[in-house]
């Protein structure tokens, strides 16, 4: 399978990279300098990067607004990738969501989400949503290593606890939902294992401090 990555250069969508590869899948993954999500805002610039696509995995995204990074500007980009996918020849769209994602919430980061999620959801193409939570690699012992800046977001929590996802579970949903068979078009909420208050400040120090 041909498959279009965005994210490549991050934690996820390189691991996700090598785990398809490893599969016999051909992954074109351009860097953030070669494919600016920002920058393409209609599906005609699309369209070049979707010749001979059989799968759009998309990874890519930012935790905060930065300089013409900000998250309306991400929305349509994103947007207009799902546009030119489903007009096109792509087959299937694969796209990383978040625990929390709702056009109608006070973030930008889950109101972005929720947005190209609902997108997503009526257009006429095979396709998964993934939504995880502040995802972690394992480190020594029973530690957990966040991206502190995910930690800082306002993520839904249950009795005060903050749902989190293992990375490898992420890259194994993505995987497995890239060669689902035809038709399928499932939503999964992949947070769980939850971090209490007091352990989530603790992790978000060692994460700093990493």
């Amino acid at each position: 399978m041909n498959i279009l990555l965005l994210g490549g250069s991050g934690r996820i969508g390189h691991l996700t990279c090598e785990a398809l590869e490893a599969r016999g899948h051909v992954v074109v993954a351009p860097t953030h300098a070669d494919l600016d999500l920002a920058l393409h805002g209609t599906p005609e610039s699309w369209r070049p990067w979707l010749k001979d696509v059989d799968a759009v995995v998309h990874a890519a995204g930012i935790l905060r607004e930065h300089g013409r990074e900000t998250f309306a500007a991400h929305l349509a980009g994103t947007r207009a990738l799902f546009f030119a996918a489903f007009t096109g020849k792509v087959g299937r769209i694969v796209y990383l969501s978040a625990a929390g994602a709702d056009e109608e919430a006070n973030a930008a980061f889950f109101a972005a989400k929720g947005a190209a999620d609902g997108f997503l959801s009526v257009l006429d193409i095979d396709s998964a949503i993934i939504r995880p939570g502040p995802t972690y690699l394992h480190g020594p012992g029973q530690t957990r290593r966040f991206a502190p800046e995910a930690l800082a977001l306002d993520w839904p929590r249950t009795a005060g606890d903050l749902p989190t996802t293992p990375v490898e579970e992420v890259i194994d949903a993505i995987v497995r939902a890239t060669e689902a068979p035809a038709g399928l078009r499932p939503v999964l909420q992949l947070a769980g294992a939850p971090l209490g208050v007091a352990t989530v400040a603790h992790a978000a120090g060692l994460a700093h401090a990493a």
